[in-house]
């Protein structure tokens, strides 16, 4: 979430840390925020995934755990974030989506649809 000068918010359009932090257990408890927002998963320079949560460190070490999942089979090494209102999650998601070509996530229009 950014704000413009005349502090109104707005919702970036893509993932504010370009870098994504290393994906394990000890990193993300250090680093990812136990508030709403969406999240992506990369492997190298290949978005895997892109989700959304209202704990968003949770359900990072939810991946972690789900060990024969589609996305955890693409071996992630890092992941990002973008806090968000939870009223504004499935539309940011679907733009991330739509930008960044996730190979396991939903087709952005269908999440547009649910909201």
């Amino acid at each position: 979430m950014r704000r413009h000068g005349d502090g109104a918010e707005v919702v970036s359009m893509a993932f504010e840390k370009p870098q994504p932090y290393p994906f394990t257990a000890g990193v993300i408890a250090a680093n990812a925020p136990r508030s709403a927002g969406v999240y992506g998963l990369f492997s190298g320079t290949e978005c895997i995934y892109v989700g959304e949560a209202e704990d968003i460190c949770q359900r990072l070490m939810d991946h972690l755990r789900e060990t024969d999942s589609g996305v955890m089979k693409r071996s992630p090494t890092g992941f990002t974030f973008e806090l968000c209102p939870p009223g504004q999650r499935k539309n940011l998601q679907a733009v991330l989506i739509w930008r960044h070509r996730p190979v396991c996530s939903e087709r952005p229009e269908l999440l547009l649809r649910e909201t």
